[in-house]
């Protein structure tokens, strides 16, 4: 038994071994929760009524501090960001009366450094050193706000995609459709003006008719070429030889108060497009330009320039558009109008939105759709009171110039020795009498079939002396490619020429290596006809004569 008149052991404070006992089990025992807490991937503090006692080298880190020694003495909601410091001090004051086990919560704090760092915050009551306590623990969570970003935004940019896909689907079946009726006014305005006297009376109407026409099938190409399947003529083109030639038509659109001014590169800016089509682009820009400047007077930039995109971003912003790496050539728009918020520049690409009044048109759809059509981008900067600037861009040109085929210009009539039987396959009613009448015009007897099934009939009946088969390519029940390849079984060097409201590269493509003999976009006008069947029937190469 041990002489309690002796001191106690030495490092023993008490004079009872029993209690040294104790003594060196909860330094052990602290000791090891220091070395459990100091090796976990999370912050742990432990405070006395609101004040840090301990903090392990975590939450030293994710503090902003070099030694934990730091931290002893601060408030314990020192370190949280004051816009969160309300809800955070009330949700932990919540779970220190919970009884049921710790739930997490968000919050931010605020480093030594100022700058905010997400966490994920739990605290519970525990005993320190014979005193209460509260232990808060938190984790970094930056990596996984930052990855709940990244999704959101591509969610965002999925959604923008199916949308903008969608509108296009939607646009593309209606120019089809505006095409086939076009046939029609088109068609019978140009036949009734080459029956008309040069000075007849009623021959303006008919112009004025045959004008309108003209510029509803332009809104249909817009239509089209939103939905991707517009018609290019391409070209090796300089943009910057393109803005000067089309100098007088971009002023013409603007208001005499509005400046415009050019800033064109002396570096060769070269790209493969079609002409007709950038110049609708940049018309479409500048109208969009002007209008943003509204009453006030105020200037527009054009500018065009070479860019090296190495990656998407900061290069396109155009929903559902990727960009290859690689050197683009570009035009610019820019003005110092009223400019854009976020919610604004998020919808500009939507057909029939605006910001004035409502019924302008495709507008910047149309755009997309053209840029998309030539394998480019487009970037949309703007802030509120700051102006716009859009730049499209276009990749640059490494190649000898592509030009796609298309039916030229020809006589209103063919050779007698091609004025055969002509077998005309359409559903639309309007489209078969109108285009009857240009081929009977043109001195063509013509045989109609209003879908697939009756055409066969009809050629099983008249085969010897048909000569073309005008086919259109969307048809109910059994549509142009299987009609195409059914009366070809049938007679394998039949001459056929395809009819479609879509453009020939979207048409064609399916009838690739075929023997397709031609194609004739809707609306066409007799010429235009007289020019595809011409060319169809005219002899081919090792022939001494067309079927």
């Amino acid at each position: 038994m041990t002489d309690p008149s002796e001191p106690p052991p030495r490092g023993c404070p008490f004079p009872e071994q029993g209690l040294c006992d104790i003594a060196a089990a909860l330094r052990e025992s602290e000791e090891r929760f220091r070395r459990l807490a100091s090796s976990l991937p999370t912050g742990l503090v432990v405070h006395c009524a609101g004040e840090i006692v301990w903090a392990n080298q975590v939450a030293t880190d994710l503090a902003g501090l070099d030694d934990p020694a730091y931290m002893a003495g601060r408030d314990v909601f020192s370190f949280v960001h004051p816009d969160s410091l309300a809800i955070t001090q009330q949700r932990i004051a919540a779970l220190y009366t919970k009884d049921a086990d710790a739930e997490w919560i968000e919050s931010r704090f605020q480093r030594a450094d100022g700058s905010p760092l997400p966490v994920e915050v739990t605290a519970s009551r525990i005993n320190w050193r014979g005193e209460p306590a509260g232990l808060v623990v938190f984790n970094d969570i930056s990596r996984r706000k930052q990855a709940e970003r990244e999704r959101l935004a591509l969610e965002q940019r999925v959604q923008d995609a199916q949308r903008t896909q969608s509108l296009a689907v939607l646009a593309g079946g209606v120019a089809h459709d505006f095409n086939n009726l076009l046939v029609g006014i088109l068609g019978n305005a140009d036949l009734a003006l080459r029956g008309l006297p040069a000075q007849a009376a009623i021959r303006p109407k008919l112009e004025g008719i045959e004008l309108a026409a003209r510029r509803a099938a332009d809104l249909a190409q817009q239509m089209l070429a939103y939905s991707g399947k517009g018609r290019f003529v391409i070209d090796q083109l300089d943009l910057r030889q393109l803005l000067e030639e089309s100098a007088h038509l971009v002023e013409a659109a603007l208001p005499r108060k509005v400046l415009i001014r050019y800033e064109l590169t002396e570096q060769a800016a070269t790209v493969r497009a079609d002409a007709t089509q950038i110049r609708q682009v940049v018309l479409n820009l500048v109208t969009n330009a002007a209008e943003a400047l509204g009453d006030e007077d105020g200037e527009i930039r054009l500018a065009t320039g070479v860019i090296c995109c190495k990656q998407m971003e900061p290069c396109a912003s155009m929903p559902g558009q990727d960009v290859e790496p690689g050197m683009y050539a570009f035009i610019e728009v820019a003005d110092n109008g009223s400019g854009m918020d976020e919610a604004t520049r998020r919808r500009i690409f939507e057909p029939f939105f605006t910001t004035k009044f409502t019924g302008r048109g495709l507008g910047l759809a149309a755009v997309v759709g053209i840029v998309k059509g030539h394998g480019g981008a487009i970037n949309v900067q703007s802030e509120p009171g700051e102006g716009t600037r859009i730049r499209f861009m276009l990749p640059i040109s490494d190649g000898e110039p592509l030009r796609a085929q298309a039916v030229s210009a020809a006589p209103a009539a063919i050779r007698s020795d091609h004025q055969g039987t002509i077998l005309l396959v359409d559903d639309e009613e309007t489209v078969r009498e109108v285009a009857s009448a240009m081929l009977e015009h043109l001195g063509c007897r013509v045989i109609t079939a209003e879908d697939g099934a009756r055409a066969l009939e009809l050629f099983a009946q008249h085969a010897p002396e048909i000569s073309c088969v005008l086919l259109d390519l969307s048809m109910p029940h059994m549509d142009g490619r299987e009609t195409y390849t059914r009366l070809r079984a049938l007679q394998p060097d039949l001459r056929v020429v395809l009819s479609s409201g879509f453009n020939e590269q979207h048409a064609v493509r399916r009838f690739a290596h075929t023997g397709l003999a031609g194609f004739v976009q809707k609306p066409y006008q007799v010429a235009t006809l007289a020019a595809a069947i011409e060319s169809a029937l005219a002899p081919r190469p090792g022939s001494e004569a067309g079927h």
